[in-house]
């Protein structure tokens, strides 16, 4: 296997893209190299030129596929210039958010609470009042009891 193809071994086009009727298939396939060269240093610095003699277009293409990309949100192109505003590095990072952020993730709260608020519900001690063992006349809670394994058991779990 040469280095090239050895760069990031795969590329992955996840739903959003692969579904999406507002981008062209090249576009698509334009963000799975971008995700492959992403692997290595966790964005790509590939320069047009490059990109599109991977993709057999001309590199003014690839410029409006990226502008593109980012305009939708697809991938963040964060352009690196030195003290006379000469451009140094261009970085794409991939903006991998599985759900549009309007919709929520996966699946919005219906009482507008965070999970912080609402783990106070969830309290084992809140939840079993009425679940309390008196023995002896003194209140025991049937969770209190904690197992102990032996240090060879242990071992032995860890051991794989």
């Amino acid at each position: 296997m040469n280095e090239e193809n050895a760069i990031g071994y795969y590329s992955i086009i996840p739903s959003t893209i692969l579904y999406n009727n507002n981008l062209k298939p090249n576009q698509k396939l334009l963000y799975a190299i971008i995700t492959s060269l992403s692997c290595k240093e966790g964005y790509c610095f590939a320069s047009n030129k490059y990109l599109a003699e991977k993709l057999k277009v001309n590199p003014k293409t690839i410029s409006n596929w990226i502008s593109d990309l980012n305009s939708k949100g697809f991938i963040i192109v964060d352009i690196e210039k030195n003290e006379n505003n000469q451009v140094i590095q261009r970085r794409i990072y991939i903006n991998d958010t599985p759900y549009p952020l309007k919709n929520g993730y996966p699946s919005p709260s219906n009482n507008g609470k965070g999970i912080h608020q609402m783990m106070e519900y969830n309290n084992i001690n809140k939840n079993n009042k009425g679940r309390n063992i008196y023995a002896n006349k003194k209140r025991i809670s049937p969770f209190s009891e904690q197992r102990h394994y032996t240090e060879e058991f242990l071992r032995s779990l860890y051991a794989n």
